[in-house]
């Protein structure tokens, strides 16, 4: 919890009411002098504090508190695992409840100008130009992309088809009809695989083209910078 906190007692502290009981109980009675004293000195204990300094009702500034509903979250049981090593006993962390007491002593007892600098998590910041591109090619080549992978799908249930026929004996049966069948079904299966690899690297060109064409003007750009003041230097000494 953070913000400034109200005090519990706004009208100042709160009166004892079980010496008010005591005091009006007591039968007055007349004192000697040497007890005068005390009840002089006892008068001006009692007294009121001087309002110099005022009570506050609420903090100047801004105070910070962790609430933790968990009474034993420290202890060895619910934090360490412990076993014997070399006659030693030794503790292992099996949780995170004893880095969240040391993050938490470190939290308050930092600077708040340090606390409001952290950081709040990572961000996504895409390629706004990439995203689109990508986005385009997927909506160009996606439908023969799926396609290529339903003729595939269909290519190979046939060829597993063939190569898992029997005849009597329990034999694979291998007629040069079939081993031509299957030759064709395996010569399929490849140029399909071929295509798909083709329309990959076609939602790729795009990019790899503009990543390529990034990384040239990132090369020459310092080169033929330093390149034309070097031109401008000599001219001006020239002159």
């Amino acid at each position: 919890m953070t913000g400034k906190f109200k005090t519990a007692f706004p009208n100042g502290a709160p009166k004892d009411e079980s010496k008010k009981d005591e005091v009006a109980a007591v039968v007055p009675t007349a004192t000697p002098k040497s007890d005068e004293k005390k009840d002089d000195a006892k008068k001006t204990s009692d007294a009121p504090p001087s309002t110099s300094n005022p009570q506050l009702s609420a903090s100047k500034s801004t105070s910070t508190l962790l609430v933790i509903a968990d009474t034993d979250f420290l202890f060895d049981d619910y934090s360490v695992r412990k076993f014997n090593v070399f006659g030693q006993t030794a503790a292992e962390p099996f949780n995170d409840n004893l880095a969240f007491a040391a993050n938490s002593v470190e939290f308050l007892g930092g600077s708040p100008d340090l606390i409001s600098i952290r950081g709040k998590g990572t961000s996504l910041r895409p390629f706004t130009v990439v995203r689109k591109m990508e986005t385009d090619a997927q909506k160009e080549y996606q439908a023969k992309l799926t396609e290529l992978d339903a003729r595939l799908q269909q290519v190979q249930a046939k060829l597993s088809e063939l190569q898992g026929k029997k005849g009597e004996g329990n034999r694979l049966v291998s007629t040069p009809e079939m081993t031509k069948a299957i030759e064709d079904f395996q010569k399929q299966q490849a140029t399909i695989r071929g295509e798909r690899r083709e329309i990959r690297r076609a939602l790729r060109e795009d990019i790899d083209r503009l990543e390529n064409k990034l990384l040239v003007i990132n090369l020459l750009t310092t080169p033929l910078l330093v390149g034309a003041f070097g031109i401008w230097f000599y001219r001006a000494r020239r002159k």
